[in-house]
């Protein structure tokens, strides 16, 4: 059983950074990857918010993770109506001050995927793209998974890296009443070019009051305006985009479209033509950035996790896992989901290559502690979307105003206490097992040991 890989279903951050972990200590995985190649490493526009303790997995990785993220300055928030300041939190400069240890990184998607899969050593991680898993069956020391294809591959483990909509999940659950759950959120992403010296980029500067970095800017609803609009510049060699999203509340979710590597959301003219009206009242930067995005540009989806978050992240037979959004899918208004997902992969994947025993490896992944805290995540993430998207102005008034009057430390630690989840779940591989606590060793060193 040693012998055989671990199977990986998705080759999202969830499932490389597992690849990695497993081979750092000698393991071979099979990735199955039902996108194609092209579309793996693709700039479609989305970001994610890398939060500290998924920061201490790509330290402890020996990732090369500054030339491929940001790190904000400062928020900048706004009112959505007028683009008039709200509150500029000085985040970096304060953090410095306050000692707190608080971090704000960022990455585009297609920045964390070129980092991770650059990662991958061929003799350990075997990438297989346009395969996607079609079922699995557990035998008494290994799991047989069929592909889409008709073809078959065995293994020590199955890990269900596949997201949202997570076809080992869907098998695993389908006569529970496990469906997904949309909340009520609707969401479109994007990515504009911002020419130099163009009036877009004016405006684009006037969001940017922090000289010593970038700012995330974050403009409220208030006003005739509608949802909340977000987003930040990145500047390269390729020039300046703006990488935004906006979110409104919708009682009914939109329809969907095939690309999973964006959330199986529509994508184009489709997409674009429907964002236009609900920026009436919004201001003029908002507005613009989205007038001049490329239709192929733009991504409509709605928001879903799921209804019964009381299920395990394992099967009764003891050899799949569930990881990231396919044991626990969230809206993006706490910034926790990718981060949530490396550090599953980080803690599944170290128990793993610590044990002989598979099964008693996955049990120790899917602790009562693990599935309570995400399921309390998981339930904020969905408040904040709605809370971030109301349409009533009371909700909104009170929201502004305590955004622009709370301590600036209380919104630090707030920021920190949702990390906590996380935070725990790693110090517990890490007291188990301290050589997971630093990275001293190197992928070499563990080879020689194995």
């Amino acid at each position: 059983m040693e012998d055989l890989p671990v199977i990986i279903a998705g080759a999202g951050p969830c499932g490389m950074m597992s690849a990695l972990v497993l081979q750092r200590h000698g393991i071979s995985s099979i990735i199955l990857e039902r996108a194609g190649r092209d579309k793996l490493l693709a700039d479609v526009g989305s970001g994610y918010d890398i939060q500290p303790t998924a920061m201490k997995v790509i330290n402890y990785m020996g990732l090369p993770y500054p030339s491929h993220f940001h790190q904000y300055a400062g928020i900048h928030q706004l009112r959505l109506d007028t683009a008039a300041t709200v509150r500029i939190l000085a985040i970096k400069h304060e953090i410095a001050v306050l000692g707190e240890g608080f971090e704000a990184w960022s990455a585009q998607r297609s920045e964390l995927q070129k980092m991770l899969s650059q990662a991958l050593n061929s003799k350990y991680s075997d990438l297989r793209c346009g395969c996607g898993v079609k079922s699995f069956e557990e035998e008494e020391d290994r799991v047989k998974v069929e592909l889409a294809d008709g073809s078959t591959v065995m293994g020590r483990a199955l890990l269900a890296c596949d997201g949202v909509k997570s076809a080992v999940r869907a098998q695993l659950y389908k006569d529970q009443g496990d469906i997904l759950q949309y909340c009520g959120v609707r969401t479109w992403w994007g990515k504009t070019e911002v020419a130099e010296g163009s009036h877009l980029h004016q405006l684009m500067r006037e969001s940017q009051p922090l000289e010593e970095g970038l700012n995330f800017c974050w403009y409220m609803p208030a006003g005739a305006s509608k949802g909340c609009f977000m987003g930040a510049p990145s500047c390269g060699p390729e020039g300046t985009k703006f990488f935004w999203a906006y979110s409104c509340s919708d009682p009914l979710p939109p329809g969907e479209g095939e690309d999973l590597t964006r959330r199986g959301g529509v994508v184009g003219p489709e997409a674009k033509d429907a964002l236009g009206p609900m920026l009436e009242g919004a201001c003029e930067f908002a507005r613009e950035c989205v007038a001049a995005a490329l239709p192929e540009h733009v991504t409509m989806v709605g928001l879903y996790d799921r209804a019964r978050l009381d299920l395990p992240f394992t099967s009764k037979g003891g050899l799949v896992a569930l990881l990231g959004d396919a044991a626990h899918p969230q809206t993006p208004f706490l910034g926790q989901g990718a981060s949530s997902a490396l550090v599953d992969a980080f803690v599944c994947c170290a128990r793993l290559a610590h044990s002989r025993d598979v099964r008693l490896a996955l049990r120790a992944y899917d602790s009562e502690e693990r599935r309570a805290g995400m399921k309390t995540m998981v339930q904020e993430a969905r408040k904040w979307a709605l809370i971030s998207t109301s349409d009533r102005m009371f909700t909104r008034f009170s929201f502004r105003q305590a955004c622009a009057w709370l301590p600036l430390r209380w919104i630090i630690l707030d920021m920190m206490k949702q990390d906590k989840t996380n935070a725990d779940f790693f110090l517990k591989v890490t007291m188990d097992f301290p050589e997971c606590g630093h990275s001293s060793c190197s992928e070499d060193e563990n080879e020689e040991d194995d």
